[in-house]
């Protein structure tokens, strides 16, 4: 069995790419984690988010906790 390990910035982007199959509250605390940490790349974050489609999704909601 293998086991995938990604970094935080493609596990927010899974979270968006998966957002109607996980719980809103663990999704909720998911991208609040990520806004609080202090060692986020948001240029990566950007890029995969354009890779994965999930771009514009994103960048809606991320606009709003970022600027908070």
């Amino acid at each position: 069995m293998q086991l995938a390990i990604y970094d935080r910035e493609r596990t927010i982007c899974d979270c968006f790419k998966y957002r109607t199959k996980l719980d809103r509250e663990m999704f909720n605390k998911a991208l609040k984690a990520y806004v609080a940490d202090k060692n986020k790349n948001l240029i990566t974050l950007s890029s995969y988010a354009k890779k994965m489609r999930v771009y514009k999704k994103m960048m809606d909601v991320m606009e709003v906790l970022l600027n908070c």
